[in-house]
């Protein structure tokens, strides 16, 4: 009887699996946000792109709740490498009470600054 080698060698190209070319895929990091407006009103967001996406909400680029209510301040953000997990926290901050987010921000953020891009960017490049 012949090993399986021997069998699979006689197989047309078409049975065998294909395989990608060596190559590196991007890191992907999706961010779940809370922006703030200066009468404290938080927004509660999810995005693949955190800088483009807080650039989109300072200049109001679209109609709905963040230009609205004016959130153009970013105070906190948490890097996930899956969008479900992302998501997830979203969806649980949506839940929570005001006074929990609140503790949540000032936990890290107690003077509620803007959160700058190059913090985001030192962020991504440690992972």
């Amino acid at each position: 009887m012949r090993n399986s080698r021997e069998v699979n060698r006689f197989l047309p190209f078409y049975f065998y699996p294909l395989r990608p070319p060596c190559q590196t895929l991007p890191v992907v990091v999706y961010h779940s946000y809370m922006m703030a407006s200066a009468s404290g009103v938080l927004y509660i967001g999810v995005t693949n792109h955190l800088e483009r996406r807080v650039a989109e909400h300072q200049s109001k680029r679209t109609q709905g709740f963040s230009s609205r209510y004016n959130t153009t301040k970013l105070v906190y953000f948490e890097p996930f490498s899956d969008i479900r997990n992302a998501i997830a926290r979203e969806r649980q901050w949506k839940t929570w009470r005001r006074e929990k987010k609140i503790a949540l921000i000032e936990r890290v953020n107690p003077l509620w600054r803007e959160a700058k891009t190059s913090t985001i960017e030192s962020i991504r490049s440690k992972k």
